[in-house]
C-alpha cells in the first residue's frame, strides 16, 4: 500500500513548512504535487518540489550558519557555568564551613551560660558563709583593737612606769 505513503511524507513535512517563509503558490501547490508519484509528476510539480528542496537547502544553511556562529557564544557560556559551578562549590564549601563553626559557637555559648549558671548558684550558697566570715573577722578586729589599746596600754604604763623606790630596812 504505497499509494497513502506520498502523503503520510506531507503531513510530516507540513510543520516544518510554516516557518520557512514559502510563497503562497508554493504552499498551495504542495499538497496536490506531494500526492503524486514521481511518474505521475509534470514539469510544474518537479519545479515545486526543486523550489521547496531549494528553499529547505537554504534554511539548512542558514541554520548551520546559526550554529556556527553561536558556538564561539555558546562555548563562553559552558566556560561561564562551569567557573560557576566551581564558584558554588566553593561557597557551598564555605557555608557549610561557617554552619559548623556556628554550631560549634553556639555550643560554646550554651556551655558557658550552663557554667555562668552553676556559678551564680555557687555564689549564692556561698554568699551567707561570705557574711559570716566578714562579721567574725570584723569581731576578731574589733576584739584585736580592743587588746591593743586596752590590753596593751595597760602593759606599756606599767613597764614604762616607774615605782617610787621603797627604803631597805624598814621605814
Amino acid at each position: 500500500d504505497g499509494q497513502g505513503e506520498p502523503e503520510r511524507h506531507y503531513e510530516a513535512l507540513l510543520p516544518l513548512l510554516t516557518g520557512l517563509g514559502l510563497d503562497d503558490s508554493l504552499l498551495n501547490a504542495l499538497p496536490s504535487t506531494c500526492k503524486k508519484t514521481a511518474a505521475d509528476r509534470g514539469s510544474f510539480d518537479t519545479m515545486v518540489l526543486e523550489q521547496l528542496g531549494t528553499c529547505l537547502r537554504e534554511q539548512v544553511s542558514k541554520l548551520s550558519k546559526t550554529i556556527e556562529e553561536a558556538t564561539p557564544a555558546a562555548q563562553g557560556r559552558a566556560a561561564a557555568v562551569e567557573a560557576a559551578q566551581v564558584e558554588l562549590l566553593k561557597a557551598t564549601d564555605a557555608q557549610a564551613k561557617a554552619a559548623a563553626e556556628l554550631e560549634a559557637a553556639e555550643a560554646g555559648q550554651r556551655a558557658a551560660i550552663e557554667r555562668v549558671r552553676v556559678a551564680r548558684e555557687a555564689l549564692a550558697a556561698f554568699e551567707p558563709e561570705y557574711i559570716r566570715a566578714t562579721q567574725a573577722r570584723d569581731e576578731k578586729a574589733t576584739l584585736l583593737e580592743n587588746f591593743r589599746l586596752y590590753n596593751m596600754g595597760c602593759f606599756t604604763q606599767l613597764r614604762d612606769h616607774t615605782s617610787p623606790k621603797v627604803a631597805v630596812g624598814g621605814a
